[in-house]
């Protein structure tokens, strides 16, 4: 989902497969062992961009967010398609742009799909 953090600066660590990375204009594929910074106020977004299932490990600074994830999983654990209007808001509260109107073209330019 392509984002942009108000508050906050993102740092990934791929840890397994291959991990497509767009943040601004910019497009590369991350392998294992690679770090990729995105700092606030630049949109961002990440997808498998490999055949394997791929895997990475984030720290999210200034500290604060987590309360975000932790939100938002109480919509997700609700079963059914997820109520985009209150992840947006919780989106809202934190700080948190999902620019839901580049979601299609992502998925379309990178042969992905959300599961």
């Amino acid at each position: 989902m392509p984002h942009t953090h108000t508050h906050e600066d993102e740092i990934s660590l791929v840890l397994e497969g291959e991990v497509g990375v767009q943040i601004g204009d910019e497009l590369f594929q991350a392998t294992p062992g690679t770090y990729v910074m995105t700092p606030q106020g630049i949109p961002h977004t990440f997808w498998n961009a490999g055949p394997a299932p791929d895997r990475i490990q984030g720290i999210i600074t200034r500290a604060g967010f987590e309360r975000y994830f932790r939100k938002v999983a109480e919509v997700l654990a609700t079963g059914g398609p997820p109520d985009i209007g209150r992840l947006m808001e919780i989106a809202t509260r934190y700080g948190l742009t999902l620019h839901m109107e580049r979601l299609e073209e992502v998925m379309q330019a990178h042969n992905v799909s959300l599961q």
